[in-house]
């Protein structure tokens, strides 16, 4: 099994844990769960071996819920039967048990600066990413508006963090760190979506950093299909959740 596995069947109630590599970290999550592509790309920066199964959640295989009994979500990992969840947890677990490639800044400050910048972008642009992602074409106009005022907003907010900061990532100049990592998941997703690629598009350093981003390739390499993403999510908005294009 690949180390990533965004378009791999998602397995169900019944199914088998398929055979994985020795020595292995197991992360159990969903092909268009960006949270789990945190979990992914940590993973990728700091070479670690990991085998990615995706799993249904509207039918989740035993083998999932017995390790995570009581959460039953994604991410979760298990390594050598240590089970953690929730992907900022993981990460920043990840960060202690690999410290080889450090993905934090060592100066405690600049570490939490870039753990604010994280914060602001859990509070804000995430939920207004969604707002427009489910958008379904029968809105008010002055709702769609309203949505798109807020998403511009708060990517306008996320941006002037970079353009303050007047480095290629947020994490500096030479390569993207974990302040990187955590949200580009959803930066990733706003290309696919014409009202969000029409808004980093306007926002120069925004889109400068989009193009940046797409050229490393952990990144590239990992990218998740427009069409599968698109699908399941038009599926979610009309109430019943299609996993496997």
């Amino acid at each position: 099994m690949p180390s990533n596995a965004p378009s791999s069947k998602h397995l169900v109630t019944g199914d088998e844990l398929p055979p994985v590599r020795d020595k292995s970290i197991l992360l159990f999550g969903m092909g268009y769960c960006p949270f789990a592509q945190r979990v992914q790309l940590t993973m990728l920066a700091k070479g670690v071996q990991f085998d990615t199964i995706n799993c249904n959640l509207d039918q989740k295989p035993e083998f999932f819920t017995k390790r995570n009994p009581k959460q039953g979500c994604v991410p979760t990992i298990d390594r050598n039967g240590q089970v953690v969840w929730e992907s900022e947890v993981i990460c920043n677990l990840l960060e202690e048990w690999y410290p080889d490639v450090p993905l934090y800044p060592k100066d405690p400050y600049s570490k939490a600066k870039d753990q604010l910048v994280v914060s602001m972008f859990n509070n804000k642009v995430i939920p207004s990413f969604y707002k427009v992602l489910l958008l379904r074409g029968h809105e008010n106009e002055d709702v769609v508006s309203q949505y798109v005022e807020e998403f511009t907003k708060n990517m306008t907010e996320y941006a002037n963090e970079l353009e303050t900061r007047g480095t290629k990532f947020y994490a500096g100049n030479d390569k993207p760190g974990m302040v990187d990592y955590l949200c580009w998941p959803w930066v990733e997703k706003t290309i696919f979506v014409d009202r969000m690629k029409a808004v980093v598009d306007s926002i120069p350093v925004l889109k400068a950093y989009v193009d940046e981003m797409l050229q490393q390739n952990i990144v590239k390499d990992n990218l998740v299909k427009k069409e599968h993403y698109l699908g399941f999510a038009k599926s979610y908005a009309e109430g019943k959740r299609i996993y496997d294009f």
